[in-house]
């Protein structure tokens, strides 16, 4: 398995507009794979957020996860941190081999190259799985969703 920001490989972005629309837009009017195609072409960059990692396998694209920059409009508290983990997606043939955790301890090796003290997402349904990968809870949405963070400082 590779590890590889998108604007190095963006021969992978057509195959991640679809996967991404796919698995978190599919059932938003507003959104088409040529809109999931937009959002990512935002997310090329090397030297600031927003950044993707793409995990891949020579040409078989197995998982993504970004970096984006605030996503939460309305709450003050969560406006101020601004670095947020977005779009994890994991290929369905590849669940269970690393793919995920190894997507995620890019995405933060890369945000704390650029600087980022933490990271954190919201998750509805796969709290577990982050905690076990170092991320705590740090405010409850609307049940069953949450905010977690996770510390990019060394330790």
């Amino acid at each position: 398995m590779q590890l590889s920001l998108l604007c190095d490989v963006p021969q992978f972005l057509p195959a991640l507009a679809h996967a991404l629309h796919e698995t978190f837009w599919l059932t938003d009017p507003a959104a088409s794979v040529a809109r999931a195609g937009e959002r990512l072409s935002l997310r090329m960059n090397a030297d600031a957020l927003p950044f993707t990692i793409v995990a891949h396998d020579t040409d078989l694209l197995l998982g993504t996860g970004s970096v984006v920059v605030n996503q939460q409009p309305d709450d003050t508290v969560l406006r101020a941190l601004s670095a947020w983990l977005s779009g994890v997606w994991v290929d369905d043939a590849q669940r269970g081999k690393g793919v995920g955790t190894a997507v995620i301890d890019a995405c933060c090796a890369h945000a704390r190259k650029l600087g980022e003290p933490a990271l954190l997402l919201m998750t509805a349904d796969e709290r577990k799985f982050y905690e076990k990968r170092g991320w705590t809870v740090i405010d409850a949405l609307a049940s069953p969703t949450v905010v977690m963070r996770r510390s990019l400082r060394p330790t």
